[in-house]
């Protein structure tokens, strides 16, 4: 993305690629991955927010995330599903914020207007 407020920011572009595997009419479960890339600037203006040392930081790859969905329908209208992701510091980051995974999950109801 492109520093569209002008705060700043600097540049990042992101890389993912998903796939769908039905279970059956009323399962599906989602698996993704996906890679974050971003400019020096980017990398500077986040790691000077989050109130570390000083540093300095160059153009490069910032994180690899994972994650798998599964979402069941309970009629035409509703399903309920739940996520889980985590994701990994690369090169630089991993160096200055450590290779401990982040990690998230969700678990929610969907309702479909046909």
């Amino acid at each position: 993305m492109h520093d569209l407020l002008g705060d700043g920011n600097g540049q990042t572009v992101g890389l993912g690629v998903s796939h769908t595997f039905a279970v059956d009419d009323n399962r599906v479960i989602y698996a993704s991955a996906g890679v974050t890339w971003g400019s020096a600037q980017h990398w500077q203006t986040a790691h000077n927010r989050g109130g570390y040392s000083s540093a300095q930081l160059g153009s490069g790859l910032g994180s690899v995330g994972f994650g798998l969905a599964y979402r069941h329908a309970l009629s035409p209208s509703r399903a309920w599903y739940a996520k889980a992701s985590t994701g990994y510091n690369l090169e630089q980051r991993r160096t200055l914020y450590g290779n401990k995974p982040s990690s998230g999950g969700e678990l929610g109801m969907l309702w479909f207007t046909r």
